[in-house]
């Protein structure tokens, strides 16, 4: 073997037993370094070596004092230092850029938005959203040293190989490079992934990841999005371009197309975009609809959510429309399960706030056309942390690169 293989490769594998440490104690309220070792199959000089790394250089783990002996020495505890290192969380969306300050543990510290413009340039929105970045930590109060990086959600292609947007039909971005832009403006580490990866992420360390390993997360907003978490990690594809559910084809007749073009595709009948433009072009044959006042007689402004507003007040046109949109949705669930054998399915994004007239009819659907096991076993549920999904997923990708120790915070300073 290479002696330059890195599994022969000391500091290697000292990262990654410190990276699973560092999840351990991260999944317990406290943990003795002794737990830790019987836990790892580690020897206790080896534990101590690692975490007294994760305390003095990392900054990520502290000490909560001794725990009472049953005999000997009083066991030394440990406690992920998630209450005082913080994130930002950002999503970028076609008319609004939401970001929140929040420490690792998910706790919200502070939020602030911003409008975008259609008019609006790149270079000259992601500018607005390193100010806006500045502003959040200042008005928070958080010390900038304990803020460890940035995480963002963004529709579109993300081309992890290049690290690049390849392209987001919802902006008419190309190969853009978001976090090399946005360092010019924010001295932080900066990570962004596609919104229904970013989503998964956050399902998977502050939602169903807690009890499941392998799922499906839907992002059901302007477009649909998909990603598998398969025992516990994310699935990117070649080139982290997987999970374009909305532009899989479910009707090869269909003269509907998405905004890819792709005639018959998912999104085209059950992304947000399609739902408003069903309900702008059928408002004028039901002159009764709920969706008239709400408009204001402007039956251009319609969206997603001005139809979920009217179906939740009982509008008949709009519940059609998203009782249509839910069979083709459980449709593809269906497929999924087949294909995937999940644990459950997870669906978030702007649409699925719709609640039960959504999932009712999706459960309905995927229970008629999936093997009866499949059936019985599969849990659909909506997200852990609802409108906020997205943000929190952001939130989330910095996360995933702490516990990878990938970001850490070495300029903090330590508790004793």
């Amino acid at each position: 073997m290479n002696q330059h293989d890195p599994i022969t490769d000391i500091s290697y594998v000292s990262k990654i037993n410190k990276s699973k440490i560092l999840a351990l104690i991260r999944s317990r309220d406290v943990i003795s370094r002794a737990e830790i070792g019987k836990e790892m199959g580690l020897s206790l000089p080896t534990v101590s070596r690692l975490v007294d790394s994760l305390i003095h250089q990392e900054g990520l783990v502290y000490g909560v004092g001794t725990a009472t002996p049953s005999r000997g020495r009083p066991p030394q505890l440990v406690k992920f230092s998630g209450e005082d290192n913080y994130v930002i969380g950002l999503t970028i969306n076609p008319k609004i850029v939401y970001a929140v300050l929040s420490n690792l543990n998910a706790n919200i510290i502070a939020e602030h938005r911003i409008e975008t413009n259609e008019d609006e340039t790149f270079q000259a929105l992601v500018e607005r959203i390193g100010g806006m970045i500045k502003e959040l930590i200042h008005k928070s109060d958080v010390p900038e040293e304990r803020v460890l990086g940035v995480g963002i959600g963004v529709g579109g292609l993300i081309d992890t190989q290049r690290n690049v947007i390849a392209y987001s039909s919802a902006f008419g971005w190309t190969n853009v490079d978001l976090a090399a832009e946005l360092g010019q403006y924010i001295d932080l580490p900066i990570k962004f992934d596609n919104v229904a990866r970013v989503m998964a992420l956050g399902e998977l360390w502050y939602g169903i990841g807690q009890t499941v390993k392998d799922f499906i997360c839907i992002y059901l907003g302007h477009g649909i999005g998909l990603s598998a978490i398969i025992d516990g990690k994310p699935h990117y594809g070649a080139n982290g371009m997987s999970g374009e559910l909305g532009h899989c084809t479910i009707d090869i007749h269909s003269e509907m197309a998405g905004a890819s073009g792709i005639r018959g595709c998912l999104e085209s009948y059950a992304g947000g975009r399609a739902i408003a433009e069903t309900a702008q072009r059928l408002l004028p044959e039901n002159p009764n609809s709920l969706l008239h006042r709400l408009c204001n007689g402007a039956p251009k402004t319609i969206t997603a959510e001005t139809v979920a507003q009217a179906a939740n007040e009982g509008d008949e046109l709009s519940r059609s429309i998203f009782l249509q949109a839910a069979e083709y949705l459980g449709i593809a669930v269906a497929n999924l399960i087949h294909l995937y054998n999940p644990q459950a399915v997870v669906i978030g994004g702007g649409v699925a706030q719709v609640g039960d007239l959504l999932f009712d009819k999706l459960n309905e659907t995927v229970k008629a056309r999936t093997l009866p096991r499949f059936a019985q076993e599969i849990v659909i549920q909506p997200a852990y942390h609802g409108s906020k999904t997205k943000v929190m997923g952001a939130v989330a990708l910095i996360l995933n690169e702490v516990l990878s120790l990938n970001i850490c915070n070495s300029k903090a300073a330590i508790r004793a």
